[in-house]
């Protein structure tokens, strides 16, 4: 593993080094601090801040400076999560285009248990909880409960449903036998190094079996939005709301976000 610091000090101020993304790659996204930055042990364990995703989301839109933005394997993405050299900080969708935040660990990779691994990437590929309940001889509750810890150890503070969408599509790239292909950048915030990952979400067309009101609704949910969400931007009921996407689910026989996406990456 190199040990050279990813970052550079310029005029006394910390910059990425202008080989980062490829040393980035090189070295499994292993960043090094410098010497003298100052540790912030509590940042890895809170929930990421709102402040760092709407900064993220400025660096998606190109209104604030990133490094060597490239090409990059997103299933090379996915087996790093998963091995520990990265964790999760936040997740969002603009533009058509699902993120993740991530950060280096700079600790010793600790890799997630195999059997962990294996659960968490069948139910964000669309297997459905009770179902891989069943297959392990253990109750839905206890998949539920597996699936959180996971989530937690990747660096994510959430119910599995409320999981970023880019992890699900991270989990299909990996299960794929040809390559599939995302963003990779770099930026600095708050004295901190994060990587920003990006993927075209699914764009399977569900015109045929869905009126345009209720597929925007369902794009809506795909993206993360909450109901709440989806009843202020669409100026309408939670009760509609819940309605539309209850008609979606029957209409498309699908349940939840990742079975969405299953189905979406199947339909031209």
């Amino acid at each position: 593993m190199r040990n050279d610091s990813m970052l550079a000090t310029v005029d006394g101020q910390r910059t990425l080094h202008t080989n980062l993304p490829a040393a980035a790659r090189e070295a499994g996204w292993q960043c090094h601090r410098q010497e003298n930055a100052p540790e912030n042990s509590q940042r890895a364990s809170a929930p990421p801040t709102q402040r760092l995703r709407e900064y993220a989301i400025a660096v998606a839109q190109g209104n604030e400076p990133s490094e060597g933005r490239q090409r990059v394997d997103l299933s090379r993405v996915w087996l790093d999560l998963v091995e520990g050299r990265t964790r999760v900080e936040s997740g969002f969708c603009v533009g058509g285009q699902a993120y993740m935040i991530l950060s280096a660990v700079n600790d010793v990779a600790v890799p997630l248990p195999a059997r962990a691994a294996f659960i968490l990437k069948s139910t964000l590929m669309g297997e459905r909880q009770k179902v891989r309940a069943y297959d392990c001889a253990c109750s839905p509750s206890s998949i539920a409960t597996l699936l959180k810890a996971t989530l937690e150890t990747l660096g994510l503070c959430c119910s599995f449903s409320r999981a970023p969408l880019l992890l699900a599509m991270l989990a299909h790239a990996a299960g794929r036998p040809s390559a599939a292909e995302g963003t990779l950048a770099t930026f600095l915030h708050a004295d901190e190094q994060y990587l920003l990952v990006g993927a075209q979400l699914p764009g399977g067309s569900l015109s045929s079996r869905l009126p345009p009101a209720v597929e925007e609704v369902v794009r809506l949910r795909l993206a993360g939005s909450t109901h709440a969400e989806i009843a202020v931007l669409r100026k309408t009921s939670l009760r509609t709301v819940a309605n539309q996407l209850a008609t979606a689910s029957q209409r498309l026989g699908v349940s939840g976000r990742f079975e969405l996406v299953r189905l979406l990456a199947t339909t031209t």
